[in-house]
């Protein structure tokens, strides 16, 4: 729970900084999003990398590394003066965050019984709300106090004291380590495919913070996606211990969770881009008001981010997406009509109850993706579903920053650029929720 305390943490206090951050270096939207994708697509390409190592040198030891590299990417951030060295230190945070995810999960499928896995799942992943209702409070004080560099402080504390817990409380992994032979065997070609492909379809689709170009219009960038993308497939669906296994999607409770999963993190990424900007643009409100309302969206996970586990032990794994999703998606239209003279706790109520809707299905995915795993592969096909499942906010931040430039320059009011993206990620939200209703409980021959 500490490292994933940890990441949630930065997570909610940088997303409080973030329109500080666009305001103090005078950034437009889609290049602003870029604030969240340098951190995410390292941490996306390299979560089946932690999965498949913890398997074969240990989960206690790449977790302590992974965190640690993070810590200094902390710092980096911390010491930043430009654009450029932001990027870079969130380029290494989202590299060391990337071990916590799939550590995490096949760190609790280890040491836990299988009937309760749903549960400790849930119980794991409250931890993240928990964290997410300081966090923007936090953030915002010390904001308003010293600036937006100094969330970055805290967020490294927080890391040097879960570094020596890790050390102290999780197991020693008792097995010979096998290094050169994971080093020797390790799919290299296929993380280098994986990166290439992911890259560039990001650089593709917000393209003008890279190229100049507009977003969608640099054809160059989408013929390096489809090349990598083309490479990966020829090369990973032959090996037996490929970096991206379709084996796995071939699962098809995996497949489907793995989809339902990635169209609630869009959702997500959107939302949680969207929100500060929103509360701070639109609404003009300082960055503690800011941090409260973020608050209400994370403390919304609290209530429902158990109870989805708890639900998938005891009752099924199907229903808590279906409606988590369903739910989000009315919520998401709430947004769509609220003016910007609506009372902030109506704001506030809206965004919790948001919160509570997402938090409503993801522990019941997760125990529907592993469930069907072979025990022996639950460190990769962790690693593989993370890695698909924060592509989703990546690309609903990606595609928000875009949006949100495009209703920018186009419409007179603001409020109606923000309008506009929040109707998008509605679509995002009823992809998810159509393909819940393929989740199956039943055991697979």
């Amino acid at each position: 729970m500490l490292p994933f305390v940890a990441i949630v943490i930065n997570m909610f206090m940088f997303a409080t900084a973030v329109p500080f951050i666009r305001s103090s270096l005078d950034l437009p939207a889609d290049s602003t999003s870029w604030l969240v994708a340098a951190y995410t697509v390292p941490n996306v390409v390299f979560m089946p990398f932690y999965g498949i190592w913890g398997d074969s040198v240990g989960k206690r030891r790449l977790l302590f590394s992974g965190l640690a590299c993070f810590g200094v990417g902390s710092l980096i951030c911390l010491a930043s003066r430009s654009f450029d060295s932001i990027i870079i230190g969130r380029i290494i945070q989202g590299f060391g965050a990337a071990s916590v995810t799939p550590l995490g999960i096949s760190i609790i499928y280890e040491f836990t019984a299988e009937d309760k896995v749903g549960t400790m799942l849930g119980t794991w992943h409250m931890m993240g709300p928990v964290a997410s209702t300081t966090g923007p409070i936090l953030g915002g004080l010390i904001i308003d106090s010293f600036g937006w560099r100094s969330v970055f402080l805290p967020v490294s504390i927080v890391t040097a004291i879960t570094l020596i817990c890790l050390l102290l409380l999780i197991p020693k992994d008792n097995r010979r380590s096998q290094v050169s032979t994971i080093v020797r065997t390790f799919d290299w070609p296929g993380l280098f495919f994986v990166a290439g492909a992911l890259t560039f379809l990001v650089f593709f689709i917000s393209s003008r913070p890279i190229t100049g170009r507009p977003p969608f219009r640099d054809w160059r960038l989408l013929i390096a996606a489809v090349g990598f993308s083309a490479a990966l497939y020829c090369r990973e669906r032959r090996l037996a211990r490929p970096y991206f296994s379709f084996q796995h999607l071939a699962v098809a409770n995996f497949r489907t969770a793995t989809l339902c999963v990635a169209a609630r993190m869009v959702v997500l990424g959107g939302v949680n881009f969207l929100i500060p900007l929103y509360a701070s643009e639109v609404r003009r409100l300082p960055a503690s008001s800011v941090g409260l309302i973020i608050m209400s969206h994370g403390a919304g996970f609290l209530f429902t981010m158990r109870l989805s586990g708890i639900l998938a032990d005891r009752w099924s794994s199907k229903w808590p997406p279906r409606m988590g999703l369903a739910l989000q998606a009315l919520l998401l239209a709430v947004l769509t009509v609220l003016p910007a003279e609506a009372p902030l706790a109506l704001l506030v109520v809206c965004l919790a109850a948001h919160g509570a809707a997402s938090g409503l299905s993801l522990a019941s995915l997760n125990f529907a993706a592993m469930r069907d795993i072979n025990p022996a592969e639950t460190g990769s096909a962790a690693g593989l579903y993370a890695m698909l499942r924060f592509s989703g906010n990546l690309f609903g931040a990606t595609f928000a920053g875009i949006l949100l430039r495009y209703g920018l320059e186009v419409y007179e009011s603001p409020l109606e650029a923000y309008q506009t993206a929040f109707l998008a990620l509605i679509v995002a939200a009823l992809v998810g929720f159509a393909a819940a209703f393929k989740l199956n409980d039943a055991v697979p021959d």
